[in-house]
């Protein structure tokens, strides 16, 4: 399936091969500059230390008090705050399921939420910074599909539930 050309330019811009491992404060101010970020690269650096998923959620959300203490740590908070942040429940969903698997094609994203044309979805986790393309679908960063299915798991059971008998049946 060919991609649109708004989406393939979106993922050559958000997508890139990264060491997941600390940056240094001059790699913190190459990667915020790259995704245009608005932030005090050493504070970001200081609060972050420098992770790359935490660099990307901060980038994600300019608004973030940076001044202020998080509540509890912070890719979570982060993590939460992403989440609550998308354009609609059907965004939100999406990214809910994306945590319950490894790898999701768009298909079995359709059979989870229990609708049939999900492109539009599909194509909105492909612009996220912390979802990988990989050859059988898209992928969720580790540490964030952890944190997003314990809040799916405990938060949402219904929808859970919903999601799981959506997948068995795919």
């Amino acid at each position: 399936t060919q991609l649109p050309e708004d989406v393939r330019t979106a993922l050559e811009m958000s997508h890139s091969e990264l060491s997941l491992s600390d940056f240094s404060l001059s790699e913190t101010e190459l990667f915020l500059r790259g995704r245009d970020a608005d932030v005090d690269v050493a504070l970001a650096q200081e609060l972050t230390h420098g992770h790359p998923l935490t660099l990307a959620l901060l980038s994600e959300r300019p608004d973030v008090d940076w001044t202020s203490p998080f509540d509890g740590p912070l890719l979570a908070t982060l993590a939460k705050r992403v989440v609550s942040d998308v354009p609609s429940e059907q965004h939100r969903e999406a990214m809910l399921a994306l945590s319950l698997s490894l790898v999701l094609d768009e298909e079995m994203l359709g059979a989870m939420l229990g609708q049939g044309d999900v492109r539009h979805l599909f194509d909105w986790l492909l612009t996220r910074p912390f979802v990988q393309t990989e050859s059988r679908g898209l992928s969720l960063q580790g540490s964030l599909r952890d944190i997003l299915h314990g809040d799916l798991v405990m938060r949402y059971p219904t929808l859970l539930r919903r999601m799981t008998a959506g997948a068995v049946e795919e």
